[in-house]
């Protein structure tokens, strides 16, 4: 792609600037919890459709989830374009969402003035609920993303990259159930579950000096009983376990279960498994895309980090949609080193004018590697290859 092009971009950037500016704005002053985001979806595909895209509300049956589609050639390879919107309860947009789903909707719009007609095939797809359920796995399973030949996103984050992995998630939920009785008279003629949730966390304490690098385990009780004076015929704990290799995620959450079992035997409590939340799967590089949008981001002028180990990272549902269709989440540093996501701080950060300037220089890092994709012969065939690789070694 020549530099004239790149130039245009920036300069479309630069006119919609304003306009994603309020669109972040009012996404954050008007927060919106994971599969509640009403008002947002909305306001979003409200945006889109008055640019001329066709809106397909409630995607793969979600009520938040929307697809708007910009085609002039159907033929051409099609670029999606990942919007999440979601924000946490109490402390609203400490993910930066609200910039996420704001340069989505800004590549997609600058793309759909400078690419040549028949390069157009553009889809936005809007992503409820990735804090909590998962929007995209159900839109996954309806086939919503099928037909897109590469998926984007950027995330707001306190380094600038092409790639921060995501690990993979799976959750745990063990209920124990014993027998109450008076804890001074009869403490005999009791079965303490709450005494099973503390040794489960006993024995995956134990667990974890023999945890490869990079796996987590973690969690919380969630009901421990009511009063000192009776002993608990019930307790609750919730745990998710991660890892950044699928197969290995799910030995150790079988290693976990085994903890709570053991938990149960130990104390005469009678167990019960059951998983919260669906799983999120680790992400799948490819290395080809990940240079691509790097060189545009050194083209904005922005320094690129190199992440050193050890890296302190999180799951998403979009490790989910990386395992099926060639994918990358860019990062763009609003906030510093030190400066923990999910935070108040982070919240500030996010309609900061540091996080305005990173959420347009997303649309147009987003948009100049959508532009390389679509014009620089043999580019996409590459990023199939790798992806091709990077899925045989998974």
């Amino acid at each position: 792609m020549t530099h004239d092009l790149k130039d245009v971009i920036r300069k479309e950037t630069a006119r919609y600037s304003e306009r994603l500016r309020k669109i972040a704005s009012s996404l954050h002053e008007h927060p919106e919890i994971s599969s509640r985001e009403y008002q947002t979806a909305e306001l979003l595909a409200s945006e889109l459709a008055a640019e001329g895209f066709a809106v397909e509300r409630k995607a793969g049956g979600l009520d938040t989830a929307f697809v708007a589609s910009y085609i002039n050639n159907p033929k051409a390879p099609a670029i999606g374009l990942l919007a999440e919107f979601d924000a946490l309860p109490e402390i609203g947009h400490a993910c930066g969402h609200n910039l996420i789903a704001a340069a989505s909707l800004g590549a997609a719009m600058v793309l759909k003035k400078v690419l040549p007609p028949e390069l157009v095939n553009l889809k936005v797809f809007g992503t409820p609920a990735e804090e909590t359920s998962g929007g995209k796995l159900p839109m996954l399973e309806q086939g919503v993303f099928s037909d897109t030949d590469v998926l984007m996103m950027f995330h707001p984050h306190t380094v600038t990259c092409g790639l921060r992995p995501c690990i993979g998630r799976t959750s745990l939920a063990f209920e124990f159930f014993g027998k109450s009785v008076h804890a001074s008279t009869y403490p005999d003629r009791g079965i303490n579950a709450l005494d099973a949730v503390i040794l489960t966390f006993n024995n995956i304490n134990a667990l974890r000096q023999q945890l490869r690098d990079g796996t987590r385990v973690h969690g919380i009780i969630t009901d421990g009983g009511k009063l000192p004076n009776i002993i608990p015929d019930h307790a609750r704990a919730e745990f998710f376990v991660r890892s950044s290799s699928k197969p290995y995620m799910e030995e150790i959450a079988q290693r976990v279960i085994s903890c709570a079992q053991a938990g149960a035997k130990a104390t005469g409590a009678e167990l019960k498994i059951s998983h919260p939340l669906p799983v999120y799967l680790p992400d799948i590089p490819v290395d080809s895309l990940i240079e691509c949008f790097e060189e545009n981001l050194r083209e904005l002028g922005l320094a690129v980090d190199k992440l050193e180990p050890p890296l302190r990272m999180g799951s998403s549902d979009f490790g989910n949609v990386s395992q099926v269709i060639p994918s990358v989440m860019g990062f763009i540093k609003i906030a510093e080193e030190g400066t923990a996501t999910h935070s108040r701080q982070f919240a500030e950060a996010a309609i900061s004018e540091r996080g305005i300037l990173g959420m347009l220089n997303a649309v147009s890092a987003l948009s100049m590697t959508a532009a390389d994709i679509l014009t620089v012969p043999g580019l996409l065939e590459k990023i199939r290859q790798d992806y091709k690789d990077r899925v045989v070694r998974a």
